[in-house]
């Protein structure tokens, strides 16, 4: 079986190490980004990830926007939102987040969060994401 690939975009530096570390010994192949906007969609084209995660800060503004972009151009790509914002688990569904994961995390949790949202798209579905991307 070929290594899914996790696209993590992690404001904060101590907690995307702490992601990709956990991801890594999983035996997922992740790719960081302190990058998030329409930037990152090319990145996404080029990798193919089997899951996106997005740093949901404070109003969520650029996640939001973000993660509405990737819809637009690959539906079902499973995109979760990870946040500290108490609002997360209200709102997340009506911002476009198929899930969230609030911070802070169990790392069980995570990674149950995560098998659970790519084992729910078919691969054929989610690949490749070069569509729609010059």
């Amino acid at each position: 079986m070929d290594m899914e690939t996790i696209f993590i975009h992690e404001a904060d530096e101590s907690i995307m190490e702490v992601l990709a570390l956990t991801l890594q010994m999983e035996g997922y192949q992740v790719v960081c980004s302190a990058q998030c906007g329409e930037e990152i969609l090319p990145r996404i084209a080029r990798m193919g990830p089997a899951l996106v995660i997005l740093d949901f800060k404070i109003s969520g503004e650029v996640s939001i926007l973000t993660c509405g972009l990737i819809k637009q151009r690959w539906p079902s790509l499973p995109v979760l939102a990870i946040s500290c914002n108490n609002k997360i688990k209200e709102t997340f569904r009506q911002h476009g987040f198929d899930g969230y994961i609030e911070k802070p995390f169990d790392i069980s949790h995570l990674l149950a969060k995560i098998r659970f949202h790519i084992q729910s798209v078919p691969r054929h579905q989610a690949h490749p994401l070069n569509v729609g991307m010059e």
